[in-house]
């Protein structure tokens, strides 16, 4: 069995709260020399709070603060690397009342747009103490979903904590998902979810790609007297729609998102007779004399984004590479109507009145 890593400080190894936007602020108000500390918490929009600079200093961001006898903080070569990235651009969310919800939209909007940063935060995360205890504890557990209540006393108790709840382990576990390691409560509410077997069992982290394809062959592999007795003529077109970047929960997961998901597809593409909803071009004719058309998960599923209808629309094939590898900016919906911008071009995505009834119930 694995050994924890108790190295440093226990504090410096499971303590938070400390939000992924507030980390990645710490870092420009650190090496802009603009900060001042108190135990008490922010405070004040001046303040680094002890907490999130104990957790910085374990994920290896900063150096261990050192009194001077002013307190100093100092970026490491890896905080530094982050900061190169980020010292224009404006603050990130940090709302401690939504912390999960703007971890997973910094993470969506980094993979889009700066993928080269998100793999850089990633990797640093990865290699850090508080990561490698996280997978030594699911690894020594062989556990593959834990209650998130158990997981704080369980967890703590490692490191002489018995309770390691509301100011501690919430940041981990964001930090984690940020990493696609595991997902909190997206499975079953109240539950974790590990997501990345590969990095928890202490081997090497798979592209995105490898990910899939190795969890999708397990998936069709194990479950293909269930594939074929559902008759899913969609379900190629339904593994070649989903995100690169979509990384499946567990094997039974995987295949009970596939058939639900089709069927919700294959249902929105008869109520928009197959046409385009962004550019309103008609599928084509496949050789079984049926319209083609493909489905689009305006949120990716890999990043949080739900099955819902809501959450689906009909496109063609050339709208939806765009979607994919194109510069995309999707903006609320109005009337009927949503504006989106891919690669700096205006175009809308419109909504037949039953499908819009959807979104509302989603509102």
């Amino acid at each position: 069995m694995d050994n924890y890593i108790r190295n440093k400080d226990d504090k410096y190894l499971v303590s938070g709260p400390a939000p992924i936007g507030r980390l990645l602020n710490y870092i420009k108000r650190i090496a802009e020399n603009n900060y001042k500390t108190s135990i008490r918490g922010p405070g004040d929009n001046n303040n680094l709070d002890d907490w999130t600079v104990c957790f910085m200093v374990d994920l290896g961001l900063i150096n261990k603060p050192v009194h001077i006898p002013n307190i100093k903080i100092t970026l490491t070569d890896a905080g530094k690397k982050i900061y190169d990235h980020i010292r224009n651009s404006p603050n990130f969310i940090d709302n401690p009342r939504q912390a999960k919800e703007n971890m997973r939209q910094i993470k969506n909007a980094l993979k889009r747009n700066h993928i080269e940063l998100y793999n850089l935060i990633k990797k640093i995360i990865l290699e850090s103490d508080p990561l490698k205890n996280l997978s030594i504890y699911f690894k020594n557990k062989n556990i593959a979903s834990v209650e998130k209540q158990i997981f704080y006393t369980d967890f703590g108790k490692n490191f002489g904590i018995e309770k390691a709840g509301f100011n501690r382990l919430p940041s981990l576990l964001q930090c984690a998902e940020f990493c696609d390691i595991l997902t909190e409560g997206t499975e079953e509410k109240g539950h974790i979810t590990i997501y990345d077997e590969y990095y928890i069992k202490g081997q090497d982290i798979l592209t995105d790609n490898q990910f899939l394809r190795r969890k999708i062959d397990k998936a069709v592999s194990t479950y293909k007297e269930i594939l074929e007795t559902e008759e899913l003529e969609d379900i190629d077109e339904f593994l070649k729609d989903k995100s690169k970047a979509l990384e499946p929960q567990k094997r039974e997961i995987v295949v009970k998102e596939i058939l639900r998901d089709a069927k919700k597809s294959k249902r929105l593409k008869a109520y928009y007779d197959s046409k385009c909803q962004i550019c309103n071009k008609e599928g084509f004719i496949k050789k079984n004399e049926k319209k083609y058309s493909e489905s689009h998960h305006l949120v990716f599923l890999g990043e949080a984004g739900s099955n819902d209808y809501s959450n689906i629309i009909i496109v063609c094939p050339d709208c939806h590479r765009k979607l994919h590898y194109a510069k995309v900016q999707i903006c609320p919906l109005v009337g009927s109507q949503r504006k989106i911008w891919i690669n700096d071009e205006e175009y809308y995505i419109t909504y037949k009145p039953e499908h819009r009834a959807k979104l509302q119930e989603n509102d």
